[in-house]
């Protein structure tokens, strides 16, 4: 599969729906991600560097 080929909206929606769905199974009201990889996952955020900074 080519990147042309990937939904990145869709990807984005199923990765937050599945995180929340997982907040709410545990009842969990809120997170807080400190892992870079957690947080590219859950946001999707492409400039982890300015993340990294703070």
């Amino acid at each position: 599969m080519h990147e042309d080929e990937i939904d990145f909206d869709r990807l984005r929606s199923y990765r937050l729906d599945r995180v929340k769905k997982e907040l709410a199974k545990k009842d969990i009201g809120a997170c807080i991600l400190f892992d870079p990889v957690n947080i590219r996952y859950a946001l999707d955020s492409v400039n982890m560097s300015i993340f990294n900074m703070h």
